[in-house]
């Protein structure tokens, strides 16, 4: 079957040849990698040990330990870690992790203070 494509003008119609008829179409959506970052762990530890508190006396030291792990694709995993009440940055890591990997973050000799501590750990990926 040939389709022809007219054009009316001042001068009569042309024909201008074969026209081209679009059959179907098809998008393709291509996603953006992006990592995942998961807080797998956040808890306070004595000093050089394994052992979580939960309560602590005003002045007494411990050990942040957070754990991230990326699921999702091969991008820059970041974590902060800040006194919500204040704002005041306690620790931030971020780096290159493949699907899968974990980074641990330790901060060292954190000091409890006179009132109880509310820490925000935050994860995620990018930039």
């Amino acid at each position: 079957m040939s389709i022809l494509l007219y054009e009316s003008y001042a001068l009569g119609e042309q024909v201008l040849g074969p026209a081209r008829v679009k059959d179907t179409e098809k998008t393709l959506t291509i996603t953006l990698a992006a990592g995942k970052g998961v807080i797998v762990t956040a808890e306070a530890q004595l000093p050089g040990t394994t052992t979580v508190v939960t309560k602590l006396a005003a002045g007494a030291k411990f050990d942040l330990h957070i754990r991230v792990r990326n699921d999702g694709d091969r991008d820059t995993i970041w974590f902060t870690a800040k006194d919500k009440d204040t704002g005041k940055l306690i620790t931030d890591w971020s780096g290159v992790l493949d699907p899968g990997k974990y980074i641990d973050g330790v901060s060292l000799n954190q000091v409890m203070p006179n009132k109880s501590y509310n820490i925000l750990v935050e994860a995620g990926h990018g930039i």
